[in-house]
């Protein structure tokens, strides 16, 4: 039997020597939402989307929902080892409360693959810059009156920085980095006991790379996380600071984690929330990183990542809609 290594990286979960399956993550019973495709071309790319809307009345506000780290779809799943189809459940809900949604798969994923990715050539700006695009996109729908951003994980840093460029009518904040990413790797690797052996290579790698070389020489192992080919995205994305781009922020924010968030620590919530002081800030018990009850047990944690049809944090959801509602 192969051993198996999983590092997550703010919502990407990579696993070197594994199998899994997952289920496609659909409603169940009667639908209060309609779907349709959207896109978009930006910087060369067509990204192609999906807009929710409630089934039986007009929506006056969409929400853009930006997803995770990796190669994460518009439904929040990452290939065989990530599919929750958080963003999905999250979409739905919202449209049984009458808040309309657009989830889209970022370039060079799921359908959004009209050209090649070239992975050295990616920077963390990229998805900012995409972010923007779609923000301006919905902006322009007449059909919408406001327009709020929904990050999860990575794509909370996303879509904070995009907010800063293209400002919406309201920002939330999903389980997301407090600190610069490098530091929060750092912790991820240190989760799963079947790292420690590589955790001082790892911690001189990530070190290398934030200080702007390419270290060669990356171990089998360690390749699906420090490939020479990520590592200029890596650079750029360990060049953030989370609570400099929140001071730039001047929109309503709701600041939301997790108990049970093994990605994300407390001490990220609560810098933020710091630094923040006009922002709305709820810590939900026993939600963990993909948006539902668990707990803190590692294994029983990731079991939820593989779990599409296991419903989100009710309070999660409440407090998302109380927020945006505001804004009518």
């Amino acid at each position: 039997m192969k051993s198996c290594s999983r590092f997550l990286v703010l919502g990407l979960a990579i696993c070197v020597g594994c199998n899994g399956t997952a289920r496609d993550g659909r409603a169940q019973g009667n639908k209060t939402y309609r779907e349709r495709p959207i896109s978009i071309i930006h910087d060369g790319w067509r990204l192609y989307g999906t807009l929710t809307t409630p089934l039986k009345e007009e929506a006056s506000i969409v929400a853009l929902l930006l997803p995770g780290a990796g190669p994460t779809d518009r439904n929040g799943n990452s290939g065989a080892t990530v599919a929750p189809a958080t963003l999905r459940k999250l979409a739905i809900a919202l449209a049984s409360e009458g808040v309309a949604s657009v989830r889209y798969d970022k370039r060079g994923v799921g359908e959004s693959r009209d050209k090649i990715l070239h992975e050295e050539q990616l920077r963390f700006s990229h998805y900012v810059e995409d972010a923007v695009a779609w923000i301006k996109k919905l902006k322009n729908m007449a059909r919408f009156q406001r327009v709020v951003v929904i990050g999860h994980g990575e794509g909370a840093l996303v879509g904070a920085m995009a907010s800063t460029m293209e400002p919406p009518d309201a920002f939330v904040f999903l389980c997301g980095p407090g600190r610069p990413a490098d530091i929060l790797l750092r912790e991820q690797l240190a989760l799963n006991p079947l790292n420690k052996p590589w955790l001082t290579r790892c911690s001189n790698i990530i070190d290398s790379i934030k200080a702007g070389y390419r270290p060669n020489n990356i171990p089998p192992p360690l390749h699906g996380l420090f490939r020479a080919s990520i590592q200029p995205y890596l650079e750029s994305l360990f060049a953030i600071s989370p609570p400099k781009v929140f001071n730039l922020l001047h929109i309503p924010v709701l600041i939301i984690g997790g108990s049970s968030d093994i990605q994300v620590q407390k001490v990220d919530f609560d810098s933020l929330c710091a630094r923040v002081k006009q922002a709305n800030c709820i810590y939900l018990e026993g939600m963990n990183h993909v948006l539902v009850e668990s707990t803190p047990d590692y294994a029983s944690n990731m079991a939820t990542y593989l779990d599409p049809q296991k419903p989100l944090s009710r309070e999660l959801v409440e407090n998302i809609v109380k927020f945006v509602r505001k804004l009518n």
